[in-house]
């Protein structure tokens, strides 16, 4: 019974807390399609519509790809903060809605919600996700592939590719797609040490994808 009492007075302390701000425009901000990679900017406006001065203490995100700044935390009657929200959409694909949290001093239940709405496009699909070196051992080389593929209406080139490791050796078989062409990425793994590795390298273009980072990994083991 006093678990069931305490969630009540959360939910109506929520809904009183919900009260004492008002957007000015909408809570929800949708960026439409936008290309994978992008970083895009949003700025709500809050109001505090309460007769009592607020003391906000924080925004926080739900999400770590997206960046939040507060512009006051001491709202008089009728004052307005803005809350900035910015959205780094590398890593997603489809559509994606991230939270914003307005926190209120001394009270752990966010004072209000906001929302961002995203639906990525992928324009360079990479297929597989990762390139893998199955069954490596030290000392031999180990092949394997990926592939891009042009998802767009236009030409893309590949500008080059930026490799870190002197013990990975990457060949690409064209350096320009049109669209629905894909491209062959090669790789030559020589292992040097056993256990689980893991890297990456990066695909540079002209399309709004300009860096691509695509990951490796290997089970190494050491020869018999």
């Amino acid at each position: 019974m006093m678990r069931i009492i305490f969630l009540l007075l959360l939910i109506m302390n929520a809904l009183f807390s919900q009260k004492k701000l008002q957007p000015i425009g909408s809570d929800i901000h949708n960026f439409g399609i936008i290309t994978k990679g992008e970083v895009v900017k949003h700025t709500f406006q809050l109001k505090n519509i309460s007769k009592k001065t607020l003391n906000l203490d924080r925004v926080e995100s739900s999400c770590g790809c997206t960046a939040t700044l507060l512009s006051k935390k001491t709202l008089k009657p009728n004052e307005v903060a803005k809350i900035t929200a910015e959205f780094n959409s590398e890593g997603f694909t489809g559509f994606q809605e991230k939270h914003i949290y307005v926190y209120e001093k001394n009270n752990p239940t966010p004072v209000y919600t906001l929302k961002i709405q995203a639906t990525i496009f992928v324009e360079l699909e990479i297929t597989p996700l990762y390139m893998v070196f199955d069954n490596a051992i030290v000392g031999v080389d180990k092949q394997s592939i990926v592939q891009i593929i042009n998802r767009t209406n236009k030409k893309i080139k590949i500008l080059k590719i930026e490799n870190p490791y002197d013990n990975l050796i990457l060949k690409i078989d064209k350096n320009e797609l049109n669209p629905g062409e894909y491209a062959t990425i090669s790789g030559i793994f020589s292992p040097r040490v056993s256990g689980l590795i893991r890297g990456s390298f990066f695909i540079h273009t002209d399309s709004k994808q300009k860096k691509i980072e695509i990951k490796f990994y290997s089970n190494v083991k050491d020869r018999l």
